[in-house]
């Protein structure tokens, strides 16, 4: 693929520095720019696009909401009767 792309005056000027710092063409350091950031990406995403992070992030503040919320309207000593026999009564065994 062939990408025309207008650099700003002080990027271009870095992109340039870089390229010549390191005997790259500006070219071959944008495409590995451009791959760096997509695998960075990829690797960081799950299915939904969304980080890790975030997803870990998210999880922990519901399990602190949902805690929170048993803690004031569960009473203390509270069980839950969740056996089969229980919800469904006219089943049997």
């Amino acid at each position: 693929m062939t990408l025309n792309i207008v650099l700003p005056p002080e990027t271009e000027t870095k992109l340039r520095e870089r390229a010549l710092a390191t005997g790259k063409d500006p070219a071959a350091l944008v495409v590995e720019a451009v791959q760096e950031k997509l695998a960075t990406q990829d690797a960081a995403s799950t299915d939904n696009g969304q980080s890790r992070t975030n997803w870990d992030e998210a999880l922990d503040a519901f399990v602190v909401r949902a805690r929170a919320w048993a803690d004031e309207n569960v009473p203390a000593g509270h069980v839950v009767d969740d056996r089969r026999q229980t919800i469904y009564p006219d089943c049997g065994p």
